[in-house]
Parts: C-alpha cells; sequence; structure tokens
C-alpha cells in the first residue's frame, strides 16, 4: 500500500480537537496528589519517536534550542517527577512553538501514539506561533484531542477560558544584550522618571495593512514616531534597526525613548514587540481586537497595559496626553515587574505557566492576586510556610504540637509564673519569648527555664525595638504550625485550657481559636463601628493575648498586611490584635472561635495594682476609631459575627473529674 495512503489512513485515527474542553471534562483531577504531593507533579516524555508503523517514521525529528530550554526548565524545576504514573502533567518532548515547522498530519499521529496520551488528557503543548499563510488561525491546528494548549496570540473565540493557558510571543531581544546596560542598571532607568522624547511609537514590522491610512495621519503629529522595514537590509541588521523617512535608528534602544508603545493586529494578533516593550519600560497600547493577553487568567493587565478597540487608533494622541505623569510612571513600573518577574526567560515563561496550572488545582495554596500582581512583594514562601492553614487535612496531625509566643516588656513575675504553668501543656514543644524592652538585657533562656523549673524549651528574642508587631514577625525558627499567643500577663489560664484550645485548633487550622473575645456594634447615629467588650455571647474578634492561630497569619501580617495598618498600629502602640483579626476574617471570611466560658481574664497582680485598662472609657474610644480606621484602608469590615463557642465534653456535668478529658477548665 502506497506510504501516502497509509499516513492518511493513520491521521484519521489520530484525536480531534475538543474545543469544549475545561479542566472538569477534559483533565483528570484524580491524577494530582498522588504519593502525598502537594503541589503539580510534571512528567517529561524521553524523546520519543513515532513508531515505525508500515515504514513511517516521524516526520518531524529535531528540536528547537527554545523548547530545550523549557524542558530543561521544567526537569530543574520542583515540579518534575520521572515517573509517568505519579505525574498529574504531561509534557510531550514534541516541538510544536513555531507551527510554520510542524508537520500537522504528522503531529497528530505522534501525540496520538504517545504511551500515556488518553485521548490528550492531562497533557501540555507550548504553541508560541500558531497559525501559517495564509489564515493564521490563533490557535494550532494540529489534532491535540484534549490536551491543554499554552499558546501565543490566542483570539476570544480559540481560548478555553479556565483550561488553555495564553503565553506571549517570545523575543529574541530578551536574550541578547545589544546596546543594554547592566540588567539593574536598565531596569531603574527604564522604570524613572527621565525625559522620552516620544509620547507614541509605532515600530511594529508586521500589521494588518488596513491601519495604514490611520498611521499616515497619526504620522503627522510630531509626538508620533512610525517606523518602518528599512528598504534595504539584510535580515541580521532589519533584526536591529528600523527607519523613518530614509533615516535608521536602532531597535530596540528606541524604546527607551518612548512613552508609549502601539501594538497592532498582524498575521497574528500579537507579535514579539509586547515583550520587547515591557522589558524597555514602553507601555503597550493594544489594538487588538479579541487579543487574549498573556497570562491574563492571574495578572492585571489594566495595571501595565492599555486596551483599545481597533477602531480607536485615530483617538490615541488625546487620550494618551491626558494620562498624568503619575499614572504613566505606574504603568511603566508595573509592566517592569511583570516582565522581570513572569516573561524575562523562556524558563519564566514555562514555570509560570506551571504555577497557574498549579493554582487552578490545589487552589488552596494558590497564589493571591497581591501575590501575582504586588510589586516588591515577595514572590516565594519561606520554606516553613509551605503548608498555609486552608490546605490542612480535616483533623490536624497532633503530633506536631504548638509554639507559645509571650509577648514582654519587664514583668519577670508575670513571666515565670506563666511559664510555670506551660510546663504541664501535653502538646507544648516550644517557648519563644518576645522581650521589648531594649534599655535592659533579656534574661537568658537557660536563667528562665531554671528559675521557672521547666523542661521545655524555651527562646528568648531581644528586639531592636518596642512594637506590638514583633509578636507576628515569621520567624525562621518556629517549628510548628500551631502558634498561641500570650500576653505576659495571661497567667490566669490553666493548662488544660491551653490544651483544649489547641486541639480545639486542629479541627479548624484556618480561623483563631481563643479565649479572650470581643465584638463590633453598629451605631446608626454616628455611622460607624462601636468597639464593645461586654460579657455577651456574641463575638466577632479573639484577641490576641491569649489565641491560637496558624503561623501563616504572622507570614501575611508582615507581608501583606497595608502599611498604613501596621504604621498605625506601631504609632498608637494599640490594635495589633483588632489588626490580625482583620486580615485572618478577610482571608477566610469566617469568624473566629472561642473556647471555654471563661470571660474574665485578669491577673490577680494587675488587679492589685491598677484598674484594668479595658475599662477604660479612653480605651474603648481609641479602639473604636481602629476598627473605623481599618475599615476604611480595607474598603470595607471583614469581621464575621457569632454566637458559637466549644467547651470540653462532659463540662459543668455533676460527674468526678477523673471521667473528664480537661477537668481544670475554669468558669467564667
Amino acid at each position: 500500500m502506497d506510504h501516502a495512503i497509509i499516513l492518511q489512513l493513520l491521521v484519521g485515527s489520530s484525536t480531534k480537537t475538543v474545543q469544549q474542553c475545561r479542566m472538569h471534562t477534559c483533565f483528570d483531577l484524580n491524577r494530582c496528589g498522588l504519593d502525598d504531593h502537594r503541589r503539580l507533579t510534571v512528567y517529561v516524555y524521553p524523546r520519543y519517536l513515532l513508531p515505525d508503523l508500515y515504514g513511517i517514521s516521524d516526520p518531524v525529528n529535531t528540536i528547537t534550542r527554545e523548547y530545550r530550554r523549557m524542558l530543561q526548565a521544567i526537569i530543574d524545576s520542583p515540579f518534575y517527577v520521572d515517573n509517568p504514573k505519579t505525574a498529574c502533567l504531561l509534557i510531550p518532548s514534541y516541538d510544536v512553538l513555531n507551527q510554520r515547522h510542524v508537520n500537522l498530519q504528522g503531529a497528530g499521529l505522534t501525540l496520538t501514539n504517545l504511551p500515556y496520551w488518553n485521548q490528550g488528557k492531562n497533557h501540555l503543548l507550548f504553541n508560541m506561533l500558531p497559525g501559517q499563510w495564509p489564515h493564521f488561525n490563533t490557535s494550532l491546528d494540529a489534532r491535540r484531542g484534549r490536551a491543554m494548549l499554552a499558546g501565543g496570540g490566542f483570539s476570544s473565540l480559540s481560548y478555553r477560558y479556565g483550561f488553555d493557558i495564553s503565553i506571549p510571543i517570545y523575543s529574541l531581544h530578551q536574550d541578547d544584550d545589544y546596546h543594554q546596560r547592566s540588567q539593574d542598571e536598565n531596569y531603574h532607568n527604564n522604570i524613572s522618571h527621565h525625559h522620552r522624547p516620544w509620547l507614541l511609537l509605532s515600530s511594529q514590522l508586521h500589521y494588518d495593512r488596513k491601519f495604514d491610512n490611520r498611521l499616515m495621519n497619526l504620522a503627522n503629529d510630531n509626538r508620533i514616531l512610525i517606523l518602518q522595514r528599512c528598504s534595504v537590509n539584510s535580515s541580521h541588521k532589519a533584526y536591529y534597526q528600523r527607519c523613518s523617512h530614509k533615516q535608521s535608528i536602532s531597535y530596540p534602544t528606541i524604546l527607551q525613548d518612548s512613552t508609549f508603545c502601539l501594538m497592532l493586529r498582524g498575521y497574528r494578533l500579537i507579535q514579539s514587540n509586547f515583550l520587547d516593550a515591557l522589558k524597555f519600560g514602553c507601555i503597550p497600547v493594544v489594538l487588538s481586537d479579541e487579543y487574549i493577553l498573556p497570562f491574563s487568567e492571574v495578572l492585571d493587565w489594566k495595571r501595565a497595559a492599555l486596551v483599545f478597540r481597533e477602531d480607536q487608533l485615530l483617538s490615541l494622541p488625546a487620550v494618551l496626553s491626558s494620562i498624568s505623569t503619575k499614572t504613566r510612571h505606574n504603568l511603566r513600573k508595573q509592566g517592569m515587574f511583570f516582565w522581570q518577574s513572569y516573561f524575562k526567560s523562556l524558563e519564566l515563561i514555562t514555570l509560570t505557566t506551571l504555577q497557574i496550572i498549579n493554582d487552578r488545582i490545589f487552589y488552596n495554596t494558590a497564589r493571591s492576586y497581591s501575590e501575582w500582581n504586588e510589586p516588591y512583594l515577595s514572590r516565594q514562601l519561606p520554606a516553613v510556610y509551605h503548608n498555609p492553614p486552608i490546605f490542612y487535612p480535616v483533623i490536624g496531625r497532633k503530633e506536631m504540637g504548638f509554639t507559645v509566643i509571650i509577648l514582654t516588656y519587664n514583668r519577670f513575675n508575670n513571666l515565670k509564673r506563666i511559664l510555670t504553668i506551660l510546663e504541664n501543656v501535653a502538646s507544648l514543644k516550644e517557648i519563644l519569648i518576645i522581650w521589648n524592652k531594649q534599655e535592659m538585657a533579656a534574661p537568658s533562656a537557660s536563667y528562665l527555664m531554671e528559675e521557672a523549673n521547666t523542661k521545655k524549651p524555651v527562646v528568648v528574642m531581644m528586639m531592636k525595638n518596642n512594637k506590638l508587631s514583633n509578636r507576628f514577625i515569621p520567624f525562621k525558627t518556629l517549628k510548628t504550625d500551631a502558634v498561641f499567643a500570650m500576653d505576659d500577663d495571661m497567667n490566669m489560664l490553666t493548662p488544660d485550657e491551653i490544651e483544649f484550645a489547641y486541639q480545639t485548633w486542629l479541627e479548624y487550622p484556618d480561623r483563631i481559636v481563643g479565649f479572650p473575645a470581643c465584638n463590633q456594634l453598629w451605631n446608626e447615629s454616628a455611622h460607624q463601628w462601636l468597639y464593645t467588650n461586654d460579657w455577651t455571647n456574641d463575638l466577632s474578634m479573639i484577641l490576641t493575648k491569649a489565641a491560637m492561630y496558624h503561623r501563616y497569619y504572622n507570614y501575611l501580617y508582615i507581608n501583606n498586611m497595608p502599611q498604613d495598618i501596621k504604621d498605625w498600629v506601631n504609632s498608637n502602640f494599640n490594635c495589633d490584635d483588632i489588626a490580625m483579626n482583620f486580615l485572618i476574617a478577610n482571608y477566610t471570611g469566617k469568624p473566629p472561635i472561642k473556647v471555654t466560658p471563661r470571660k474574665r481574664f485578669q491577673c490577680s497582680e494587675c488587679v492589685k495594682n491598677r484598674k484594668p485598662l479595658s475599662t477604660h472609657l479612653q480605651y474603648l474610644e481609641n479602639r473604636t476609631k481602629c476598627l473605623n480606621v481599618f475599615k476604611r484602608i480595607y474598603k470595607r469590615n471583614p469581621l464575621v459575627r457569632s454566637s458559637f463557642r466549644i467547651d470540653p465534653v462532659l463540662m459543668g456535668d455533676n460527674i468526678s473529674s477523673s471521667f473528664q478529658k480537661f477537668p481544670s477548665v475554669g468558669a467564667v
């Protein structure tokens, strides 16, 4: 039989592309999370050739340098596994980055004959340059079954939302150093306020010729520079040159002299100059109807680029001129941040793609909007914080135990009494003492352990500044997920109460669980929230003078809490506990949990020496002010009210204490 006929028959058996794919229809989530993996696991096929069926071999037997780099980045990443049976995602070593170099019939056949293909389920293909003359479709034309596509140039018609991933078309200018300074110097220069003589630049070589007349009209504006391909040029020189009225201009250096860069529909919806613009601090102005911006699933492009309809081209000069200098700077800074974080190299583009898929599957540990979009926010969670509370099992691991964090200033007797109580808390693993008095040397851990006659490990941290928020520092030395924050005057709590708080937290690891509760009331006449610590059954906050929560919230407090709130807490030396309750409620959307009926939290020494601070009218007024300031900064009040309390089983029953697991839980 003729080989062409055989090939045609085989291609007919390849898996057709399923256009209606979504994660729940074309992706088997049961493959993910195997062997206790709590992240995406990725297998890269060895370089398979098409099985020799009737003498027909793989029509494409080469792999580009770019695709090799991408595969190597995956192999070198934490996502990689060498066992396809434990992989959540599988990536063929079959290069379809540029459709022009792909035999479409052979590609579909090659993919179908991969050993774990399964109609393409849980497979990912990378294709930066889809389509070919004369149609230039916006997604890879090869039959790919149910495989996920990371594609450049998607339109809203070809993009399968929530399934495919839009990636950029990579520019070779990303790799070379032609006319560039050192990377750091170049970065700071590109986001600086230095004068850029051109308001708008068009340097794109391939665009739809329907724009020609309108571009000629724009060229009459002396603030706009329209560049074309130089008429006589070698291909290498054209790569670095553009021309205007027969004058040769260096590219991409000219991008640094332009405020906005025009991106027009061409053969494809977008070109590689999109990344060039980001790299050189030129704000992209996109006129390409239906184009899906790269990584738009997680990146907020309203903060880094301007998108207009194609019929709005002639209105650009007026619109762009009206944009303030501050807004331009913010757009440029955000664009440079995106480039540095996600687009600077093929390796970054590849790993960002995998991170997005990871966040879809393991959504409980997914990066937040802020983590994707906020410049200078720490991108990588410290290793000790890789298990956020929302991803905890239904029942936590009791053997992990918890750490007590005690904030103290100079009340040694109180501290000694607390250490004595903590000695008898079964699940306590370590005690961390935050010493806030800089004028006095902190006592050594060994001295405190000897004085309190405790064998529990003690660590003393001497602080440089006296701040209430020092208790929320995410110390790398913390060994447990659960932390119990205590003030140094909480010596009325019993070991059973503290242990019971931990056992309760294990079942609600995303909540703040503890003892002193307070609430908020709406004052209609004053149109504000009021802080109250009245002894009622309603509550919306658990104060961190005696509260159990996940250490991840310490990380969020230091790194994600609005700076205005942290400054307010430090300057007013108050309301750190309200701030933490705002943070946790905003993160979870859930109320705190109070344990045990105890409502009185006054140490005997404090009562003798002074009137309790919480009864002072000024104190309540200050706390009310905090509530409303924080609500204004958050632009909402995230606190959730509850009347829920958890007590130990058999508590209050008229039975022998020997039958009770927590007999020394105190009364009101």
